[in-house]
C-alpha cells in the first residue's frame, strides 16, 4: 500500500544527520537513498518549508492530554469487559468536540474514518482486533466460558476490595418493552364460535420501552420511561410517578444520551439520598452501546463499578430477565385489562401509562423477587456454581448426542496425543497456561484450536 511506503520509520534525529550531509555538500538524491528518508521531505526541510519536528498531514483537533484520557476510556472498559468499536469511539469524540465547543472541519463534528485511522496511528498501544464474544449467538454459550467469566471477574472484584460488599451496593439495570395493548387472554364465549376479537383503540405493537435498575437487597430506584418524541408533551411529563425518569429518543429506544441522563440525574441521586456507599457495583449487558467515555468518567469519578455480564448469557446471568420481567409483565396485563374494563375499552393514553405501570410494581413482591433473582444468577452471593447449567443449547446438544462410539479413557487420551504431536510445542505450552483459566486470550486465530483441544479433555471419555 502507498500509505504503507510513507509511513514515517526515521526520527529527528536522523533528519539533522540527513541535513548536515546536504550541507557538506552530498547530494539530496544521494542522501535520500542512504538513509531511507523521503527526496521531497528531505527537500522541504533543506529549504526550510517544513521544519524539523513538523510533520504534514492534518492536525489533531484534539490535544494530547485529550486524547490520552480518551485512550485512557477505551483501556478502562476493556479491562471490564466492554471492549469499544469504532462507532462508540467516534461518538464519544463528537460529544468532547460538543462538549469542548471547538471548531472542526468534520460533518456535524463527527470524526470520519481519516480522523479513526490517524488516530491508530498516533497511539500503536491501542489495535484493532476483532471482538471474540459480541458475535457468538446464545447458542454458543458454553459452561466453561461462563466458569470462566466468573474466575476473572472475582479476581477483578478482590483487586478492588469489592468481592465481599454487602448486597444493597451490587446493582443491575435493564430495559423491555411494555405494550399499550397486551396480547389477550383465554375468554369465555359461545360454544361454536370460530373467531373471537378483542376490540381496541390501540395499535397492537404501540410500546414503550422502559429502563428498570435493581440490587440485590431488592430496592428499586425509580424508572425512566422512554418516549418516542422530540420534545416530552406537558400533559405525559405531569402524569408521570414522582421520581421516575423521563427520556427521549427519536424511535422511543434507550440512547447513549437518555442512559447517560439517567446513571448521572436519577441513579446517582438515588445513590446519595439512600446513602448507599461507595463505590457500588453496576452490571451492565455485555453488548451494551449506551457507554460513552462522559459516562465512564461520571462513573469512575463517583464510585460506580461497570462490570460486563458474559455476553448473550442474559436468559441465565441477567436477575431482571430471569426473575422480574415475567411477573411484571403479567401483572401488567392484568392491571391494563382491569382498566379497560372500568373504562368501557377507552384508548389506554400515554398519559396513562406511568401510573398504571406503577401499580403494577406495587402489587409485587420484588424484595423477594430480585434476591432470588441475583441468587440464580449467580451475582449475589457471587457464584458461577449457582447458575442452571442444563438450559444451555450446547450441553443439551452434546448430552442427546447418540451413536457416540464407547472409548476407554485410556483410548480417549491416546487421541489427545495423536492430536497434540500435530500442534507447534509453543501453541501448547500456550494452551496449557491458558487451560487454568479456561479462556484463551492469545491469537484470535488459534482459538478455535484451543477450544477444541480444551474439549478433548473435558468430554466424557465416552465421547471420544
Amino acid at each position: 500500500m502507498a500509505t504503507e511506503k510513507r509511513r514515517k520509520k526515521y526520527s529527528d534525529d536522523d533528519l539533522e544527520k540527513a541535513l548536515t550531509a546536504v550541507r557538506s555538500g552530498k547530494t539530496i538524491s544521494n542522501v535520500s537513498k542512504t538513509m531511507g528518508i523521503p527526496r521531497t521531505t528531505l527537500l522541504y526541510k533543506y529549504r526550510g518549508k517544513l521544519p524539523i519536528g513538523k510533520n504534514v498531514g492534518p492536525t489533531p483537533f484534539l490535544t494530547k492530554n485529550e486524547e490520552a484520557e480518551v485512550v485512557k476510556w477505551i483501556m478502562h472498559l476493556s479491562q471490564r469487559g466492554f471492549p469499544i468499536v469504532k462507532s462508540q469511539l467516534i461518538n464519544s469524540v463528537q460529544l468532547l468536540i460538543k462538549n469542548l465547543a471547538r471548531n472542526t472541519p468534520f460533518k456535524h463534528g463527527r470524526p470520519g474514518r481519516h480522523w479513526y485511522e490517524s488516530f491508530l496511528k498516533r497511539h500503536p498501544e491501542i489495535t484493532s482486533r476483532i471482538s471474540q464474544n459480541l458475535c457468538h449467538s446464545r447458542a454458543s454459550v458454553t459452561e466453561t466460558a461462563i466458569r470462566g467469566w466468573f474466575t476473572e471477574v472475582k479476581q477483578h472484584l478482590e483487586q478492588l476490595n469489592l468481592i465481599d460488599i454487602d448486597k444493597s451496593r451490587i446493582f443491575k439495570c435493564d430495559e423491555s418493552a411494555f405494550f399499550l395493548c397486551p396480547k389477550g387472554e383465554r375468554v369465555l364465549v359461545k360454544k361454536g364460535d370460530k373467531a373471537v376479537y378483542n376490540f381496541t383503540q390501540n395499535d397492537d405493537k404501540e410500546c414503550l420501552t422502559v429502563l428498570f435498575m435493581t440490587n440485590a437487597n431488592g430496592q428499586l430506584p425509580p424508572p425512566m420511561i422512554i418516549f418516542p418524541y422530540q420534545r416530552i408533551p406537558y400533559s405525559i411529563s405531569q402524569s408521570i410517578p414522582d421520581g421516575w425518569g423521563v427520556g427521549k429518543s427519536d424511535k422511543g429506544w434507550m440512547t447513549a444520551e437518555t442512559f447517560f441522563e439517567y446513571i448521572t440525574n436519577i441513579f446517582h441521586p438515588w445513590l446519595l439520598q439512600n446513602e448507599i456507599p461507595r463505590p457500588v457495583i453496576l452490571y451492565v449487558d455485555g453488548h451494551c452501546s449506551h457507554l460513552t467515555m462522559p459516562l465512564s468518567q461520571f462513573c469512575i469519578q463517583n464510585g460506580i463499578e461497570l462490570i460486563a455480564l458474559y455476553p448473550n448469557a442474559t436468559h441465565l446471568m441477567q436477575p431482571l430477565d430471569v426473575a422480574f420481567f415475567r411477573p411484571l409483565k403479567a401483572a401488567w396485563k392484568k392491571m391494563v385489562q382491569e382498566w379497560r374494563t372500568k373504562q368501557s375499552g377507552k384508548r389506554l393514553r400515554k398519559e396513562d401509562f406511568g401510573s398504571l405501570l406503577d401499580k403494577s410494581i406495587q402489587i409485587l413482591n420484588v424484595p423477594e423477587i430480585m434476591v432470588n433473582g441475583f441468587r440464580a444468577c449467580g451475582l449475589f452471593p457471587f457464584s458461577a456454581d449457582a447458575l442452571q447449567y442444563n438450559s444451555l443449547l450446547m450441553k443439551q446438544k452434546i448430552n442427546n448426542t447418540t451413536n457416540i462410539q464407547a472409548f476407554s479413557k485410556e483410548e480417549g487420551q491416546k487421541y489427545l496425543n495423536f492430536f497434540e504431536q500435530y500442534i507447534d510445542a509453543e501453541v501448547l505450552k500456550a494452551f496449557t497456561k491458558a487451560k487454568k483459566k479456561r479462556i484463551w486470550d492469545g491469537e484470535l486465530e488459534n482459538k478455535g484450536l484451543f477450544n477444541f483441544w480444551l474439549s478433548l479433555q473435558n468430554l466424557p471419555s465416552n465421547f471420544f
